[in-house]
């Protein structure tokens, strides 16, 4: 999933919601994961340091190479 989304030039800069990230999948990626499955990998992804989600809804995804150190407590 990563690897399809940071394909996406608008996915890397953050100019998309998750809708519109899972509009840009291909069909065979999405028919195996829904909405709601991607907004939980996003979630998984911002934990990693790999993801940075906006307060307007619209989420950067870095490649895993990209990553940035985070440090998440629970």
């Amino acid at each position: 999933m990563l690897a399809e989304l940071v394909r996406s030039p608008d996915v890397v800069e953050g100019r998309l919601t998750p809708e519109q990230m899972h509009a840009l999948l291909p069909v065979a990626v999405r028919g195996d994961f829904s909405l709601l499955d991607l907004k939980d990998f996003l979630g998984v992804c911002q934990r990693a340091g790999v993801a940075d989600v906006s307060e307007d809804g619209t989420a950067a995804v870095r490649p895993e190479a990209q990553a940035r150190f985070r440090v998440t407590f629970l």
